[in-house]
């Protein structure tokens, strides 16, 4: 979660998402990837497939200003 993270301001190292925003992220990935597992879904790295899903579910908020306050 922490790598996916993208830092705004190298100045200050402050983050696109603060640690909550991380957390509620990080748990709707790990449902999305819990659900693709039990379909039997063919992955060859689970946890490459995990980050691809928090790299998408990262880049959506992140150019849309209204959704990022949902989080």
């Amino acid at each position: 979660m922490k790598q996916c993270n993208q830092v705004v301001n190298y100045a200050t190292s402050e983050r696109a998402f603060t640690p909550q925003q991380e957390l509620n992220i990080g748990v709707r990935a790990f449902k999305e990837l819990v659900i693709k597992v039990k379909d039997n879904t063919k992955m060859q790295n689970k946890f490459g497939y995990f980050n691809g899903i928090v790299n998408n579910l990262m880049d959506e908020p992140y150019f849309d200003y209204e959704l990022l306050d949902t989080f």
